[in-house]
């Protein structure tokens, strides 16, 4: 209860929550590295060229930049899990990056522990991760809501 001769109740704004890190999905001239990744080539699986071809696609309709296109061609990524050259030299490399674009999560990462390393290193760069062929994109808020714990 307040008495009339009191001061008015302002209220007070509460601080604003840091705006979450990346950069709008739609948002031309981000910095892509391409990843291609491929066990063994069987009438089955997809092609590094199919993989790159629609990794490019991606990112020429999003108007982002190809800085960098690494592929690991006979590399397991069960059997080595991060240990794999050209994920390496991603990963090393990232502040020259905003995102990176993959054809299937299974082409990056063969079990949930190494994507979830890999989403934990790239977060703390402030570089998102998309699917060129699935619903994975981590550029959008939608996408990182979608993918939180």
């Amino acid at each position: 209860m307040t008495d009339a001769t009191s001061a008015p109740v302002t209220a007070r704004a509460m601080p604003r929550a840091r705006r979450p890190k990346g950069v709008p999905a739609d948002a031309s001239g981000m910095r892509a590295a391409i990843y291609v990744r491929l066990s063994r080539e069987t009438e089955e699986s997809t092609s590094p060229e199919r993989q790159r071809a629609a990794c490019e696609a991606l990112c020429q309709a999003r108007g982002w930049k190809v800085i960098s296109v690494e592929e690991d061609i006979d590399v397991s990524g069960y059997s080595r899990g991060l240990d794999r050259p050209g994920l390496q030299r991603i990963l090393s490399h990232l502040a020259e990056f905003d995102a990176i674009v993959f054809f299937k999560i299974d082409r990056l990462a063969r079990s949930t522990v190494d994507f979830a390393e890999i989403m934990k290193v790239t977060q703390a760069e402030s570089v998102a991760l998309a699917s060129a062929s699935e619903p994975l994109d981590l550029t959008s808020s939608m996408g990182r809501a979608m993918a939180a714990p």
